[in-house]
């Protein structure tokens, strides 16, 4: 650089954590004094994880019942490097949040990643909670047909003892269907209409952040 000249140099801080730190610029040239020591310092405040919806991105999303919502988010570029570990929480009933174990990030720059909400038809959970026993009912039409008839046959057969057993089978089964639907009854009826609140909250060492997003299932 000749005499008289000047030049900026610029420095960027990112702090990991909201502590102080302290650093040296050190500057190399041909003058007797060479090098010159400049001394650093600066606090690191409001350092976060950048979580939150990404640039063009939804914080809410509307479903039908057995459908999915996707959300697009993203995380660093706020000062904070390392590893995140990623959770969510505040699914409706019979409804799956799914998100990254874990993600990079940078202190300097935003990654994106997806978060997944999958829902329950109302209608295929009302199949499934009474699916067997309406499935029994073609086998309790052919049993009352053949008790029939063994009763017509002729007299000279005698069907009786048929016809008793056949008429315990029919009591029992009756019987076994009963116990399966009383118990089938307690399960949920798909995932019920409403709007929920999921929370994702994403935690690198001491650092945590959340973030909310809506979802309403029709």
């Amino acid at each position: 650089m000749a005499n008289g000249n000047s030049c900026t140099v610029s420095i960027t801080f990112s702090p990991t954590s909201e502590n102080d730190a302290t650093g040296t610029l050190q500057i190399i040239d041909n003058a007797s004094d060479s090098p010159q020591t400049i001394a650093l310092s600066g606090t690191g405040g409001g350092a976060t994880l950048g979580l939150g919806v990404a640039a063009g991105s939804s914080s809410s999303a509307t479903v039908q019942a057995g459908a999915s919502a996707t959300y697009q988010l993203s995380v660093g570029g706020e000062g904070v490097g390392g590893t995140a570990s990623l959770s969510c929480t505040g699914a409706p009933v019979s409804a799956t949040c799914s998100v990254p174990a874990s993600v990079n990030i940078s202190a300097t720059s935003a990654s994106t990643f997806n978060l997944s909400v999958s829902t329950t038809s109302r209608t295929m959970a009302m199949l499934h909670q009474g699916g067997l026993l309406s499935a029994t009912w073609p086998w309790t039409v052919a049993m009352i047909g053949w008790v029939s008839l063994l009763g017509r046959e002729p007299r000279r057969r005698s069907g009786r003892p048929w016809l008793l057993l056949s008429l315990i089978f029919l009591l029992m089964f009756f019987c076994s269907c009963g116990g399966t639907g009383s118990s089938s009854g307690n399960k949920p009826n798909g995932t019920p209409a409403g709007s929920y609140t999921l929370t994702v909250t994403a935690q690198s060492g001491s650092a945590t952040q959340s973030t909310n997003l809506t979802l309403t299932v029709q």
